[in-house]
């Protein structure tokens, strides 16, 4: 310990800037790699185009006494946002515009990977083969009139559970990885083996 201590003494502040800055991009690319997981299964959204996923991204930013790194999302390819990252992250209600309700695609209304097969607004869709009910528990139902299947639930709002990806990335890679990635860092500058 006496060694280490004498060689951390006398370490250029250079060397120590370089350690920090090893050391924050290591954390900002498991901490990246972290919240891609988190976003593809287990408590994380699931997943249907992978666009909130290829959005995370981490950035190391030197300050004049310190280095953040911080993880983001929602800043899409081709300038396009995932407009949901922050809803999925910390949960949320989405509102109706005034007049109108919420569409909720049900089985028959999904495609396979359990997307809505009708993007276009509720009026086009309902013209002449859906009709509106309401259900014995008070829910608005989008009923197809041939069949009698409902199609969507109808509702003013919906509350969002918030499904965090990035703080438990954060979380798991500084209190599992931190150390042993600083003290490799720092035996690597050291040149100690």
């Amino acid at each position: 310990m006496a060694e280490f201590e004498k060689r951390l003494a006398e370490m250029s502040p250079k060397g120590f800037l370089r350690v920090m800055r090893n050391v924050a991009e290591r954390v900002g690319l498991k901490a990246e790699a972290r919240a891609k997981l988190n976003a593809t299964g287990g408590a994380g959204p699931r997943v249907r185009t992978g666009r909130l996923r290829a959005s995370i991204r981490y950035a190391v930013r030197p300050g004049p006494s310190h280095i953040d790194v911080a993880l983001s999302a929602g800043s899409g390819r081709a300038g396009k946002p995932v407009k949901y990252a922050r809803l999925q992250e910390r949960g949320g209600t989405i509102n109706a515009k005034p007049g109108r309700y919420l569409r909720i695609p049900l089985p028959p209304a999904k495609t396979g990977a359990g997307v809505d097969r009708y993007g276009g607004p509720l009026r086009e869709i309902a013209r002449g083969k859906f009709t509106v009910i309401k259900s014995r528990a008070g829910n608005l139902l989008l009923i197809d009139i041939a069949s009698g299947t409902p199609w969507y639930l109808l509702r003013k709002s919906v509350t969002i559970p918030a499904r965090p990806y990035l703080r438990p990335a954060i979380d798991t890679v500084v209190k599992r990885d931190l150390p042993s990635i600083f003290s490799s860092a720092i035996r690597a500058e050291m040149k100690v083996d």
